[in-house]
């Protein structure tokens, strides 16, 4: 009964939805208000107090504290040439390459940095939804733009880790839109720039040249690592005192990786592995990275290999998908603003196969990523039941993720076959078994560049 309700339901949604997506004047009334609902958001972020589109958010007080640092920061390059001193609680932690980002902050008025990143950020995950539906339907035009736009109003009013990077003025989205052009819209020569210039503002980018360089894409690895060193050698040009203080203080002498074990934010909220190790039980020293640097191996392994699996049979939104969650989840920290991918598991779950482990696993950490962690992480443990709650509320995020990638790699290497229900003929059973369960033959030149 309950599977006859969810069939009439999706019908019923299927048929609505088609009729609206055929009647060009109610798309482009649609595309009108969901353009003025991302307006009037990114003037409640920017300039009401407290503003939380999530009730459970809304005790969270934070106010572009992240990007109005960085636009200190610029302007302290601008009178010293050295980003990276003083070195405190609020520290420049980017490459180099990443200042090029933040610089036109400091062309505008401070009081209105605020607005104009928060309708960046907006515009660059309606950017995300367009791509990925370019790529996972037959969506083009109004319909596109507009399902964009109410798809980004969507996150922003349930998912916890996109009001996080509104509230913070962080640039997770603006990364995966980079990211996103190469892996589902660019096929040409060009592919591997926007991965490049993602590299040049964040390093892990640079997980998804390994992933190109399994599948023989040698052009793209070209063309990403020749962006990434000309945009680094850039910035070392202009700043070379910072570059420096970057490549010898930050890297080689582990400035950074002492800055990160001494923040108490880390031992509380990031969802990296090295961090999950670090907290209790197993609370590993965060001065000794070697063990957790293995374990982010083994993890970015594991990721790589379904990740691959999944590019053979043709699932692109998974395959990014799970590239970006290894590079989160391998990085020395991971806030929570990291998942902002979060809504994009939805897309994981709808390419599966419908008994895999990757389909339920994308589920669980879709549903647990709609919960707001952060605001439960408030206690210290002082015994076995506040233990176990920090444990939880500390850690749930990166182990939903971790689940994600655990799945695809298993399921490269046991696929499940797909569940049939009685009277389905035997070819559409051979089909579904060969579209999920074994590689593309024509894998090895599938997105051949």
């Amino acid at each position: 009964m309950a599977r006859e309700l969810l069939k009439r339901t999706k019908t019923t949604a299927f048929h609505a939805a088609t009729a609206v997506a055929n009647r060009r004047p109610a798309l482009i009334a649609l595309l009108i208000v969901g353009v003025a609902l991302l307006a009037f958001t990114t003037w409640a972020t920017g300039n009401v107090h407290g503003f939380r589109p999530w009730f459970f958010e809304e005790k969270y007080d934070n106010a572009f504290e992240d990007l109005l640092a960085r636009n200190r920061q610029i302007r302290i390059l601008q009178d010293t040439g050295n980003i990276y001193e003083p070195f405190g609680s609020e520290a420049f932690t980017y490459p180099p390459g990443a200042i090029f980002i933040f610089y036109w902050t400091t062309w505008l008025p401070t009081e209105h940095v605020p607005y104009a990143w928060t309708a960046l950020t907006l515009f660059s995950m309606v950017a995300v939804f367009a791509i990925v539906l370019r790529a996972s339907s037959r969506a083009r035009g109004l319909a596109l733009w507009t399902l964009a736009c109410w798809l980004t109003m969507a996150t922003v009013a349930v998912y916890p880790p996109f009001i996080e990077v509104l509230e913070w003025g962080q640039l997770a989205p603006m990364l995966l839109a980079l990211i996103a052009i190469d892996e589902l819209l660019l096929k040409g020569p060009g592919r591997g720039i926007a991965v490049g210039i993602a590299s040049v503002i964040k390093l892990y980018p640079l997980l998804f040249v390994v992933a190109w360089a399994f599948r023989r894409q040698w052009g793209a690895v070209a063309t990403a690592l020749i962006t990434f060193a000309t945009c680094t050698a850039i910035a070392a040009l202009a700043w070379p005192t910072s570059a420096v203080s970057f490549f010898v203080d930050l890297m080689w002498n582990g400035q950074d990786i002492a800055h990160l074990a001494s923040n108490h934010a880390t031992v509380v909220s990031s969802q990296s592995i090295a961090s999950m190790l670090n907290r209790p039980p197993i609370a590993l020293d965060p001065n000794n990275q070697i063990p957790a640097t293995i374990v982010a191996a083994i993890v970015a392994c594991l990721g790589l290999i379904g990740a691959h699996r999944l590019w053979k049979n043709k699932q692109t939104v998974s395959t990014m998908v799970v590239l970006i969650a290894v590079s989160s989840l391998c990085s020395p920290v991971a806030w929570d603003h990291y998942f902002c991918f979060a809504p994009l598991l939805w897309w994981v779950a709808a390419e599966c196969a419908p008994r895999s482990r990757l389909r339920h696993a994308s589920v669980v950490a879709g549903l647990i990523l709609l919960i707001p962690w952060n605001f439960w992480r408030r206690g210290k443990p002082i015994d076995a039941w506040t233990t176990t709650y920090e444990f939880i509320t500390r850690n749930a995020i990166g182990f939903a993720v971790l689940s994600v990638v655990v799945a695809a790699a298993l399921d490269a290497w046991r696929p499940r076959t797909t569940h049939v229900l009685p009277g389905e003929p035997e070819a559409a059973l051979r089909h579904a078994e060969q579209n999920c369960s074994e590689p593309a033959k024509d894998g090895a030149d599938h997105h051949a560049d």
